[in-house]
Order: C-alpha cells, then structure tokens, then sequence
C-alpha cells in the first residue's frame, strides 16, 4: 500500500522555548484548548512535564512535591496526573494540544544535565502557573 499522506501540523496559538533551565512563553497561558509549539533554543536535550495540582495549591509548594516524588518515587505515580513533550533534541520542535481547566499546572523537565547529570528541575527549569 502506498505511504498515507502526510499533513501539515496543527496551526498553535501559543509558543514555548527551551533554553537551558528555563520555560519562555511567547504569552500567558488561559483557560481552554490550546495548540503549543515547543522548540528546544538550548545545547542540551530537554523536555516538559506538566503536572496539574488544585487552583488553591500553596504557592512553592507544588514544586517541591514534585521533586521529593523525583528523589524517591517508591514505585509511585507523580503527583497530580502527567501530560507534556518527552525529551527533544536542541534546535528541534514539536507541537501539543492540550484543554487547559482552571488549576495551578507546574512545567518541569526531568532531562538530566549534560555538565552534573543531575535533573534540569534541580537547576531551577520548573515553573508554576496559574490557570484561572
């Protein structure tokens, strides 16, 4: 059978770079579904976790509940649902469609640093924001 055809992606209304131990946004993000760009502008490989937690969340805290799951997860699921890109190389881009509820949703990339091998979140690459 022949190849099927390929089409184009999904037009997005909202942009994200990687660059290293950051999330840049192109705007803020708002309730509803989007399509995300995500490009990876750094020299090392990253990705974006995102992880929902209750709009009333303490401030900080999600973030750290995230990372005391990553230094033991004792065969446990992540805190509060997953979703987002795996790991793309630098200089690389893929798009994601995803209905954002009102909530606290942290990004965070696991991806391990190619200087210490530790975790990219342990470098400061974790954001929270606000859904309202």
């Amino acid at each position: 059978a022949p190849p099927p055809k390929s089409s184009a992606l999904p037009s997005p209304d909202l942009s994200s770079d990687r660059v290293d131990y950051d999330f840049v946004r192109s705007h803020n993000l708002t309730r509803g579904p989007h399509t995300i760009e995500v490009t990876n502008s750094s020299t090392q490989p990253h990705m974006m976790a995102i992880k929902k937690f209750p709009i009333d969340y303490p401030r900080g805290q999600a973030a750290k509940d995230i990372a005391a799951w990553a230094a033991d997860p004792k065969g446990e699921v992540g805190p509060a649902g997953a979703g987002g890109v795996t790991e793309i190389a630098p200089g690389s881009h893929v798009v994601m469609q995803r209905d954002f509820t009102p909530g606290m949703y942290v990004l965070i990339c696991f991806s391990p640093d190619a200087t210490d091998g530790r975790a990219h979140f342990r470098h400061g690459m974790e954001r929270e924001i606000i859904v309202r």
